[in-house]
């Protein structure tokens, strides 16, 4: 295999990572929202409760000034409160302040996370009856409010299930439906990108991540969908004129960019900035240069 093809099989594999299954995680971390440890944890039919197993809690108990935030889709939400289910079996539930959402400030390839929900998945019907005995839901809301909320767990859990079968294009149209009614809502926009992303179909995911405020995820995919069209140009000017420019993946971003379209100099540019920011990247953009 020559080095361009390399190189894009290299970009082509992570950007695919980019357009993964969305999962929900909890991360512990420090006071500078540093991640010290992540759990891969699962949602509830109540939107702000997520089922966990206990050690999360646990670390955050023994290190002083941690914090707990739920994770997906490029966002993160504080744990404002936490119940224990089953300590026998160490189950717990957070509880996170839908109203607080920010942007993650970290990448979550590369840290450790405890993927194994095995005996969340055991005892998810168990869990799920208890919630609403243990967490009454608030006050019942006007008529007005109950046409609105309706639709979306419906929609939601029809989507969800066909995603989770493989039927993609009925869970497409599902999401659709969910973006029509809820345009606020960013995270169905992303999982309308996502899904056609991975029925190949590359101009519609663009379309619907153009949508989307530009942050570094969001840039990433894009890039990833020109770097499929070889539109090197195209992904050069996107990644040029984000204000997450300067963040060290941007860095090796470019200089791979710069060097698929010849522009060396400019490629070394970025690796002596990325020298002083991650010296795995640079290792990589240097051994590309060589």
């Amino acid at each position: 295999m020559s080095i361009i093809p390399l190189i894009l099989f290299l970009l082509l594999n992570f950007f695919s990572l980019s357009f993964a299954d969305s999962s929900y995680y909890v991360f512990v971390v420090d006071e500078n929202l540093k991640p010290l440890e992540g759990y891969k944890i699962l949602p509830t039919h109540r939107e702000n409760i997520f089922i966990s197993k206990s050690e999360p809690l646990k670390k955050w108990i023994v290190h002083p000034k941690s914090t707990m935030i739920v994770v997906q889709d490029g966002v993160y939400y504080p744990v404002k409160d936490s119940v224990v289910l089953d300590k026998k079996k160490g189950i717990v539930l957070l509880i996170v302040d839908l109203s607080d959402r920010k942007n993650v400030p970290f990448h979550l390839e590369g840290i450790d996370k405890d993927l194994n929900v095995r005996i969340l998945l055991d005892s998810k019907k168990d869990i799920f009856a208890k919630i609403d005995k243990i967490l009454p839901s608030p006050l019942k809301p006007s008529p007005e409010v109950e046409v609105i909320k309706t639709p979306q767990i419906e929609l939601l859990s029809l989507a969800e299930s066909y995603e989770r079968a493989g039927q993609l294009e009925r869970a497409l149209y599902f999401y659709e439906e969910l973006t029509r009614l809820y345009p606020e809502k960013l995270e169905f926009l992303d999982k309308l990108a996502t899904l056609n992303y991975r029925l190949g179909n590359f101009a519609k995911a663009k379309q619907y991540l153009l949508k989307m405020p530009m942050d570094e995820k969001v840039l990433i995919k894009l890039t990833g969908i020109y770097v499929i069209e070889k539109n090197f140009e195209g992904a050069l000017r996107l990644v040029e004129k984000s204000s997450t420019v300067n963040s060290s993946y941007m860095h090796y971003l470019k200089g791979i960019l710069y060097y698929l379209l010849n522009r060396r100099d400019e490629a070394y540019k970025e690796l002596s900035t990325l020298m002083t920011l991650d010296k795995n990247l640079s290792q990589n953009l240097r051994d590309l240069l060589r």
